[in-house]
């Protein structure tokens, strides 16, 4: 997105820009055309709290751990986490930064299990948090709930993992089971398109860049004009309702604070289901917890 976005601000056009929850350059770089109908780090925190809201209170976690990547998002997510579960009253008995690239958990995994973390999360590469998923395995450690933001988005976290990747929640920005927007049409167009066998449900980036289209369009219908400071006037006036839910944007490209509700996906059977929030849409489920012991499993 930070390529796409440094074109469009030097070339004065609108750029729509999702699948990025950093929101580091947006109040950083001054960002005039840069926009993103995607949910953000704060975002992300406010639906890991309404997630674990959904556990019965007298069964519900208190220990959360922060495995923190060195990275600026790394950074920014965890403070978000921090604060938000904080000040719901939960405990963060852990926050380590390890390296992204680490392939050796091992440390993380016996500090988590010692400083009793029943919450785990963090924002870990695909490839290292297949890693970590491994290593708690042959380490027979396992947090009662697993969120990997960005590891566990992709379909390549059920191709490596199978059922060993199961439980794992993610905020991709779009999960089958969300309702109202365009939702459908969504399924129906892409049934119409491409088909799906029994049991497959749509991948998430899907519904994704769908988003980004019915933005892009309503943008332009909003302004009735394609040129470049009309849809700006109208990206930052107006609001826009697709499939991931009914938001505007602050100046700088941001969704408006509140706005959007980072739908929480996680894996089960092969497919990723919306379990926060609770809807009655095709492919949402109810939230599997606790996560079972290895040897249960």
């Amino acid at each position: 997105m930070t390529a796409g976005s440094a074109y469009a601000e030097s070339q004065g056009i609108p750029f729509l820009g999702a699948f990025f929850a950093y929101e580091g350059p947006h109040r950083n770089e001054g960002y005039e055309w840069t926009y993103s109908p995607f949910p953000k780090s704060r975002d992300v925190a406010r639906s890991t709290r309404g997630l674990l809201e959904l556990i019965p209170e007298g069964e519900r976690p208190t220990n959360v751990g922060l495995w923190e990547p060195n990275s600026g998002w790394g950074e920014e997510q965890a403070d978000y986490w921090e604060e938000t579960l904080s000040d719901a009253g939960y405990d963060v008995v852990l926050r380590e930064t390890f390296s992204l690239g680490s392939q050796d958990f091992s440390t993380l995994i016996s500090q988590s299990e010692s400083e009793d973390v029943e919450v785990l999360l963090s924002t870990p590469t695909p490839p290292g948090g297949i890693t970590a998923v491994n290593q708690m395995q042959s380490n027979n450690w396992a947090p009662d709930v697993l969120k990997f933001v960005r590891a566990a988005d992709p379909t390549a976290w059920w191709s490596a993992l199978g059922d060993t990747g199961a439980y794992a929640c993610m905020c991709p920005g779009w999960v089958p089971g969300l309702t109202g927007g365009g939702n459908e049409q969504l399924w129906s167009a892409y049934e119409s398109e491409y088909g799906l066998e029994d049991g497959e449900l749509i991948r998430t980036p899907v519904g994704g860049a769908y988003n980004v289209a019915q933005t892009a369009l309503q943008a332009i219908e909003g302004a009735d004009s394609v040129q470049p400071s009309a849809l700006q006037e109208t990206l930052r006036s107006e609001t826009f309702e697709t499939v991931i839910g009914s938001f505007g944007f602050e100046n700088n490209g941001l969704p408006a604070e509140g706005d959007l509700t980072a739908p929480t996906g996680q894996w089960w059977e092969g497919n990723q289901h919306t379990v926060y929030p609770e809807t009655d849409g095709r492919g949402a489920m109810d939230f599997q917890y606790p996560i079972p012991a290895w040897s249960e499993r």
